[in-house]
Order: C-alpha cells, then sequence, then structure tokens
C-alpha cells in the first residue's frame, strides 16, 4: 500500500514540476507597467515555448506589457525567431510611452526584435504571405478594430499561424475555426485560422468544458499576481513624484521617508503575509 501512495506522489509532482509548464511560471522583465495584459503574461510565455514561432508580430503595442512577454520568452527560449511591433503611438502621452518602453526594449531585445512607428496597413508590404506564426491584435481601449485588422492580416498568416486578440469579442471571425478565450484582462481570444494548428493549441481547442474552466483559472491566478505587483510598483511610482512635489525642506528627512516607504512597499510586494508572522523577540 505504501508503494502506491508514493507512486501517486510521485506521479502528482511529476506533472507539477513539468518542463513544459515552467514557462508559466517565469518573472517578467518589465514589471511597473499598468496593463489589462497581465493576467495573460504567464500564459504568453507558455504559448510561445509550447509553439516556437518563427515570425511574431504585433499590432498595437502601447505599453509593452504583451510584446515583452512574447520577446522575453525568445529570448529564454532561445528561439530562432524575429519580433515586429507595429504601433503609431500617437494618442495623447503616446510619445513618452514610446520612448519608455523603446529604451527598455532597445537594451534587452534589439538583437531580434524590432518597433515600427507606423500604420498597421504600411507595415503590411514588410511581411511575405504566410510568414507570420503569432499575430497578437491588441485591441484594448478600442484604439484598433480587431475585425479590420484581422481581415487585413489574414493572408500573412502561415498554415500553422496562430492568433491573439485582446480587448474585444471576435466570435465571428473563425469562419468555423476553434476559439480559445480568457476572459480576464478584457479578454483574449485565441484562434488558428490556418489548416496546420499546433499540437499544443489542437488540445487546448479539444478540452472540456471543466477542463478549459480550470486551466483559465490557473492562468489566471498566475497573471494576477502580475497585476497587483504592477500596481504596487505603479503606486509607488506616483508615490515618489507626488512626494518630490512637496519638497519638504528638510532634504535628509524627505530622502530617509521616500526610501523607507519605498523599500516597504517592495518587501510587503515580494512577501505579502509578512506582517502576520510573530515578531521575534530581542534578547
Amino acid at each position: 500500500m505504501s508503494g502506491k501512495t508514493q507512486d501517486r506522489g510521485s506521479a502528482g509532482l511529476g506533472a507539477f514540476l513539468a518542463d513544459e509548464f515552467e514557462p508559466a511560471f517565469w518573472t517578467p522583465e518589465l514589471l511597473d507597467e499598468e496593463s489589462a495584459w497581465w493576467a495573460h503574461v504567464p500564459f504568453a510565455f507558455w504559448l510561445v515555448a509550447a509553439t516556437r514561432p518563427r515570425i511574431v508580430l504585433e499590432v498595437g503595442v502601447d505599453r509593452g506589457v504583451s510584446y515583452a512577454a512574447f520577446c522575453e520568452a525568445a529570448l529564454r527560449l532561445r528561439l530562432d525567431c524575429r519580433l515586429h511591433g507595429v504601433d503609431l503611438w500617437s494618442d495623447p502621452g503616446g510619445d513618452e510611452r514610446f520612448d519608455d518602453f523603446a529604451k527598455f526594449h532597445d537594451h534587452r531585445y534589439a538583437g531580434f526584435s524590432r518597433l515600427m512607428r507606423i500604420r498597421s496597413v504600411d507595415a503590411l508590404d514588410a511581411f511575405a504571405d504566410g510568414s507570420i506564426d503569432l499575430l497578437h491584435i491588441n485591441a484594448s481601449g478600442g484604439l484598433l478594430d480587431a475585425r479590420e485588422e484581422f481581415r487585413r492580416w489574414r493572408k500573412k498568416i502561415s498554415p500553422r499561424g496562430i492568433v491573439l486578440i485582446h480587448g474585444e469579442p471576435v466570435e465571428d471571425l473563425h469562419n468555423g475555426q476553434s476559439f480559445f478565450v480568457f476572459p480576464r484582462g478584457e479578454g483574449l481570444a485565441l484562434a488558428a485560422p490556418g489548416p496546420q494548428t499546433p499540437d499544443a493549441v489542437a488540445k487546448l481547442f479539444a478540452l472540456d468544458d471543466n477542463s478549459a474552466r480550470r486551466l483559465r483559472e490557473r492562468f489566471g491566478l498566475l497573471g494576477e499576481r502580475w497585476a497587483e505587483r504592477a500596481t504596487i510598483l505603479g503606486l509607488l511610482r506616483q508615490f515618489e513624484s507626488d512626494f518630490q512635489t512637496l519638497r519638504p525642506k528638510d532634504e535628509d528627512f524627505r530622502l530617509t521617508v521616500a526610501d523607507r516607504f519605498r523599500n516597504s512597499l517592495i518587501k510587503t510586494a515580494a512577501d505579502p503575509f509578512r506582517y502576520f508572522r510573530p515578531k521575534r523577540r530581542r534578547r
């Protein structure tokens, strides 16, 4: 009996420690941007590892959370992959967001990725028909028309290509193809419009309702961690900005308080339950 119990335990741990699920637990490099896409970053890591795309295109980069996830996965996996991020960054505050993300991007990903600050329609000629293995259309905030972008880029998708559409209901785009939808984070839909659906994606489509629900919940819980972390770091950044504006007369006092508050927030983000543990008595 003890042998059977040990076998069951080993099997359970083996599934939990399987290499193919490791990317879902990676820590993102870009952590302090506000975005609904944090809910999907662990899934993006896993998807790139499972499908190993050769060409990735994102239309609608904005703050770069989703695009950085694709780039980071390609970097860590050492894929033979080229990534392209297309966006005009023309809305209010766009110049600042582009400059901030481009600085981060160029430092870490410039060797295999490029940002294209042009209209989506003007980028079409840069890609051969049937060449894009992963297309992400970021329609969050209504800045893009997902249906128009899908029709525009449809012929550029490879036979094994997959499409992610964020922030807009897109069930009418599948034309008989299967969809897998994550409702969190403004919604993320996955489709494989080509004739050669990658095995990992085909297995997603084949899940029964209960298994699909559990998968959504587990990926969602992993993503919530990064959403909360980004919120805390954003509040910290806003606090530091506000504190600088107050400009207390005592410079040393101002720096001391700001540094102590910052360190406290970072420790709490890393270990949320630290205040609930018993304090050690000093001897």
